[in-house]
């Protein structure tokens, strides 16, 4: 598959008051909320929107450090489930850096306690001209290929999303490896027993560490929700009264 990114910058008059921020008083805040649009473009050169999603996260300075540290600790994991690359990744940070500079540095900002800066990323994916459009639209990434943005509990969301704290332990601790980095030989072969695709390059594949079985990483994660058994085996994955508490 064949992806392309575009970024595009803006400051939002109004917090949403649905949203979920730890705001310091008497000190100027920055909230950073990412609003990802999934685009296909197919041989015909049409474009589509097929999908959306929205996060955030607290920006308490618009230092290098600053912007780096959500970045790594809050940000990155789900701009790598873009397929984005590391050299694409800096390169949203580093616009999202000089944005930042130039929004404190505008005198129009001076008097507000709280910013909120919006960074728009269009990911689209591009289809080849060997895919059939059922292939093609099968792999495009979108949310329902991705896992949950509420696993991580400091990403911010609407309120009456479900906040799960425990499970992230052991469901964000699962190995996920993209199909194009495992070793000649030892790519999985079998179709997911969950979507009953097979796993192709651009899939992230989870293989269970308690029975070796491989399925696509979002399908297993959605399954272990409800279950604590492999789909596959029904081996024990977790003791859900270890690790399973939700928070709501």
């Amino acid at each position: 598959m064949k992806y392309e990114y575009n970024y595009r910058f803006t400051v939002l008059r109004e917090i949403k008051t649905s949203h979920i921020y730890q705001i310091r008083p008497g000190k100027k805040n920055y909230l950073f909320e990412i609003r990802t649009r999934f685009i296909v473009k197919k041989t015909d050169g049409v474009y589509q929107i097929i999908d959306s999603e929205m996060y955030g996260t607290e920006l308490h300075g618009v230092e290098e450090s600053d912007v780096s540290k959500i970045f790594e600790n809050k940000l990155i994991y789900r701009l790598e489930e873009y397929y984005m690359s590391k050299e694409e990744i800096d390169k949203f940070k580093h616009m999202s850096l000089v944005f930042a500079k130039q929004v404190e540095a505008d005198p129009e900002y001076n008097l507000s306690d709280t910013i909120s800066l919006v960074g728009n990323i269009e990911v689209c994916t591009i289809q080849k001209d060997n895919q059939t459009v059922e292939e093609f639209m099968g792999r495009a990434i979108r949310t329902d290929r991705m896992l949950p943005l509420y696993l991580k509990p400091y990403t911010n969301f609407t309120r009456g999303k479900p906040y799960v704290r425990e499970p992230l332990l052991f469901l964000l601790g699962l190995p996920r490896t993209r199909f194009d980095d495992f070793d000649e030989g030892l790519a999985p072969v079998n179709p997911c027993e969950i979507c009953l695709q097979v796993h192709t390059i651009g899939d992230v594949i989870t293989v269970m560490p308690c029975c070796s079985h491989a399925f696509h990483a979002q399908c297993v994660v959605r399954r272990l929700l409800k279950t604590n058994q492999c789909p596959s085996c029904s081996s024990r994955a977790y003791d859900p009264k270890v690790v399973f508490t939700r928070i709501w």
